[in-house]
């Protein structure tokens, strides 16, 4: 549920919009910046974690109790979340591998 929704994160090389999904980053694909050549993943370390995180915010939506009207889409709940804190360092240790390997 909550790892298919589309997201985006700010690259911090060149400040465009990354489109990623959790399922994705939590199956290790890496994710490529369209403005630039940087190159966002997970790292091993940290999957366990954010799928941790995940599975524990999908099990408390579904045993939430909303009146139909009430109930904002999962989408609407995840925007403006700090994703580049959330799950920042990882990604700032791939994308400074990656940007040193560009040269």
């Amino acid at each position: 549920m909550l790892k298919d929704i589309p997201q985006t994160l700010t690259c911090p090389v060149c400040r465009s919009q990354i489109p990623f999904t959790l399922s994705g980053l939590l199956l290790g694909e890496r994710f490529t910046c369209p403005g630039c050549p940087a190159i966002v993943s997970l790292s091993t370390e940290s999957r366990q974690t954010v799928q941790s995180v995940t599975d524990e915010f999908d099990r408390i939506l579904h045993h939430q109790t909303f009146m139909e009207n009430d109930l904002p889409s999962v989408a609407q709940k995840f925007t403006g979340l700090p994703w580049e804190e959330l799950i920042g360092s990882s990604l700032e240790a791939v994308l400074n591998l990656s940007c040193d390997d560009l040269g």
